[in-house]
């Protein structure tokens, strides 16, 4: 899926070399940066969300809560496609449970 980005108008496709080369180099500090950025930009769209409270310009705002989760979700799942063997499977159970909690609170909204 194409996902068009909100802030430029570019897309998800164009971060893709840069996700590729994260992912040869195994390069977790920097994932673990952009997992803590995604997760800071994630909040700030659902507390912007929940704190409206026009019912019509919340829902305006699920649009940009959806992204900034896909965001994340992805950014988790980068860090445990370049995880070690071992971490792999913790690491996967982890985004599970995240993507399961943010896409509950999206849908509370």
């Amino acid at each position: 899926m194409i996902v068009r980005e909100p802030d430029d108008g570019g897309n998800d496709l164009d971060l893709n070399p840069r996700r590729y080369q994260l992912f040869v180099a195994r390069d977790m500090h920097q994932i673990a940066d952009d997992l803590v950025e995604a997760a800071r930009r994630a909040n700030d769209a659902l507390d912007r969300s929940r704190e409206e409270p026009d019912l019509d310009k919340r829902r305006l705002l699920a649009k940009e809560v959806g992204f900034t989760v896909g965001a994340l979700d992805r950014v988790m799942r980068l860090g445990s496609a370049a995880a070690p063997e071992h971490a792999r499977a913790p690491m996967e159970s982890q985004t599970r449970m995240a993507g399961g909690r943010a896409a509950g609170a999206l849908l509370e909204l």
